[in-house]
């Protein structure tokens, strides 16, 4: 399948906004969560990284964007293109943390991604997920 996402979606306002927001949200209650030496896939990342915010060392970024992914790439980020509708491109037990930060809403039917998802985290390994409650009483103030 090819995606890109659409020219000036990462320039919106609200986008822009909600990224800031994110930040600072990711610094004070996901930072306790994640294991910053464990070799860890960033599922669906999107270009907003949240690496520099969790201080990840060993971190490959994956999303279905050809054009995402070499913005990355050119940050010196390892990448790797993956539809997470499909066949993940990884090797069994390959991670021992996955990141999936406001990557589910977007999948509709999850069963093929759940199967993946086990399959490429390490026996004990970690899987930290993340869905923007859009639909809090503070976002339609």
């Amino acid at each position: 399948m090819e995606y890109d996402y659409e020219e000036g979606y990462f320039a919106r306002q609200k986008k822009l906004e909600y990224w800031k927001a994110k930040k600072v949200f990711d610094g004070k209650y996901l930072v306790p969560l994640i294991d910053r030496d464990a070799h860890t896939l960033n599922a669906g990342c999107g270009l907003f990284v949240e690496k520099d915010t969790l201080r990840l060392g060993d971190i490959v970024c994956s999303d279905i964007s050809r054009s995402v992914l070499s913005k990355l790439a050119a940050q010196g980020l390892k990448t790797k293109r993956a539809d997470l509708k499909g066949k993940w491109p990884f090797k069994d037990g390959e991670f021992g943390q996955v990141l999936l930060l406001d990557v589910m809403e977007h999948l509709g039917h999850i069963d093929n991604f759940l199967k993946e998802l086990y399959r490429v985290t390490s026996k004990g390994g970690k899987v930290v997920l993340g869905i923007p409650l859009l639909n809090h009483w503070r976002s339609r103030l």
